[in-house]
């Protein structure tokens, strides 16, 4: 299982640009960057697509979805075929049918290595606060509206 944010809805069209991601909406003309405040500074404006990945948009059919994590670094996800494109020619989108169900609590993403460690006093502190509870439940796109 992988628990992912949906990015794009049958219809919409995902484009990833100068490390940021836009969306142009099914009915649209323009695409819109998304506001993607639920990052983290170590993720925010640093999504990018695998080398092995020529296309730059993705036109999401219908009955499927476009998915990433938030942890963009590091994320199987649409990107990359959730690291299938050409073993198993999966696809960069997931089905209705796939998905499972709505994470209700989400306690972040944390790496012992980079989000909190030792400083040089030898003592723990976070490098960025931890987000368990500060990220929004649900998150909305009002750039979208």
């Amino acid at each position: 299982y992988y628990i992912k944010r949906v990015i794009g809805m049958p219809g919409d069209t995902v484009k990833f640009d100068t490390w940021e991601v836009f969306i142009k909406k099914s009915q649209g003309t323009d695409f819109v960057k998304l506001n993607e405040g639920y990052l983290s500074p170590a993720n925010k404006g640093k999504t990018f697509l695998p080398i092995d990945v020529k296309e730059t948009e993705f036109l999401v059919p219908e009955g499927q979805y476009f998915v990433m994590g938030d942890n963009r670094n590091n994320s199987s996800d649409s990107r990359s075929c959730f690291m299938s494109c050409s073993v198993q020619n999966l696809g960069h989108f997931i089905s209705r049918s796939n998905v499972v169900g709505k994470i209700w609590m989400d306690f972040g993403y944390i790496n012992i290595f980079r989000e909190w460690g030792i400083l040089s006093t030898s003592n723990w502190a976070w490098t960025h606060s931890p987000r368990f509870l500060s990220t929004p439940k649900d998150w909305v796109y009002n750039e979208l509206k």
